[in-house]
């Protein structure tokens, strides 16, 4: 198992931890959702992950989280306990009896997923100890987000303003590319990019050519699904200031 050992932020109340060869991993947020199985997208699965950092069911439906952030990654199976996968730069998945689940599942899961102890996983140790309690979101209750597919999902207010902030990026027209931005983007260009918007180019990632597929909004939030040749992206919206602005784009390739 390789898992890079990094400083982190807890952001809420503590759910609990994780050991990994002795360093204690905290975590403060949760969120749970049905999604396709990685490896036969015909069937689906219950995942549960619990981080260091806010995520959302869509995040976890998606299989589409940006920030580097320590996580445990749960699926179940029948009700029970299946797997885990542990995050921290690189994954590591383990199945077997020696993660336990006491509680209960349905619309709703609750209760504590645990080891005894210390388990040697793939000749490391490693010990979970943590409490969740999480809506659990549907297939049908994340579809009803969906405001556009299609065409009109490429015509939307918000394919539009990722096409025009990809073109600002590559004509590093600060201005138009600050005003696709969300607030914590635009402190990041001025803070830590030195005000140079071309460094966009690789943390965004937004690429030539891409198919929009729907659009998904919940509140204040939007998401825009996107597909090339070999990879699925999720643009991020975040309402702020009555317009929508981009919070980001994830990737994850189909290969």
């Amino acid at each position: 198992m390789l898992i890079s050992v990094l400083t982190f932020v807890s952001w809420g109340g503590s759910l609990g931890h994780a050991t990994y060869e002795g360093v204690r991993f905290e975590f403060s947020e949760q969120a749970a959702a049905m999604r396709p199985n990685e490896f036969d997208p015909n069937e689906t699965e219950l995942a549960v992950i619990v981080s260091d950092w806010p995520l959302t069911d869509e995040d976890v439906a998606d299989g589409l989280i940006e920030h580097d952030l320590s996580r445990l990654d749960f699926v179940f199976r029948n009700g029970k306990i299946w797997r885990v996968s542990f995050m921290r730069g690189i994954s590591e998945t383990s199945f077997g009896d020696g993660l336990k689940f006491e509680g209960t599942v349905g619309k709703r899961i609750k209760g504590r997923i645990f080891t005894e102890g210390e388990v040697d996983i793939m000749g490391s140790m490693v010990g979970i100890d943590v409490q969740v309690d999480v809506a659990v979101s549907s297939a049908k209750d994340l579809d009803a987000r969906v405001v556009a597919r299609g065409k009109d999902a490429e015509k939307s207010e918000w394919a539009q303003s990722l096409k025009a902030l990809a073109g600002a990026i590559q004509a590093e027209q600060a201005d138009v590319v600050k005003a696709n931005l969300s607030q914590d983007w635009v402190r990041a260009i001025d803070e830590e990019m030195y005000g140079q918007v071309s460094m966009l180019a690789y943390s965004l990632d937004i690429p030539e050519q891409y198919q929009v597929e729907k659009v998904s909004v919940n509140g204040e939030n939007a998401r825009l699904y996107l597909k090339t040749e070999d990879r699925l992206g999720v643009a991020r919206f975040i309402k702020q200031g009555g317009a929508w602005k981009c919070d980001g784009v994830s990737w994850k390739y189909t290969w």
